[in-house]
């Protein structure tokens, strides 16, 4: 028998045990960050029916919610349609001016990153307004739906709905 065939032997039974020791922590390990991650999520959906039960008791702090969005996404689309349309004059302006076309000078550079500025601004504005609109609407949606939402919370053991208090 050859050298390789009992090194393998000797290798394998070490690496066999070490394997079947390890397993089980592994496991225990997993099972931990299970339990510490369905506590999190538990956590979180109580102290969100919290907030979502204060704003069905209270419809004008859900209003003055609601108008602080939408005063906050107006802020923000009005400032980055400011930067877009800047950007966008200030290319056509460099467009107006040039004279000629011999590639890729500075002003033809300076316009096209002029353009891009424009875009990626719009495109940041859209995703920051989506961002700040989607948990106001997904608020007013449980607010406005408030007995589903209870029961569904009900039905996943995270709330008791006949004290009307937190499991």
């Amino acid at each position: 028998m050859s050298n390789e065939f009992w090194m393998g032997i000797f290798l394998s039974i070490p690496v066999g045990l070490a394997t079947s020791l390890a397993t089980p922590w592994f496991q225990r390990k997993l099972d931990q960050r299970s339990q510490q991650r369905a506590l999190v999520e538990t956590k979180n959906a109580q102290v969100e029916y919290e907030r979502i039960r204060f704003y069905k008791e209270n419809p004008s702090e859900l209003t003055q919610y609601l108008v602080h969005v939408a005063i906050k996404t107006t802020f923000i689309g009005a400032l980055l349609a400011i930067i877009s349309g800047v950007s966008y004059t200030l290319a056509q302006l460099l467009d107006a001016t040039s004279i000629g076309y011999d590639g890729m000078s500075s002003g033809r550079f300076a316009q096209h990153m002029l353009y891009v500025i424009g875009q990626f601004s719009s495109l940041v504005g859209s995703i920051m307004i989506i961002n700040i609109c989607r948990p106001a609407l997904t608020t007013w949606t449980k607010t406005k739906n408030f007995s589903e939402y209870e029961n569904s919370l009900q039905s996943q053991g995270v709330i008791n709905v006949d004290s009307g208090s937190q499991a």
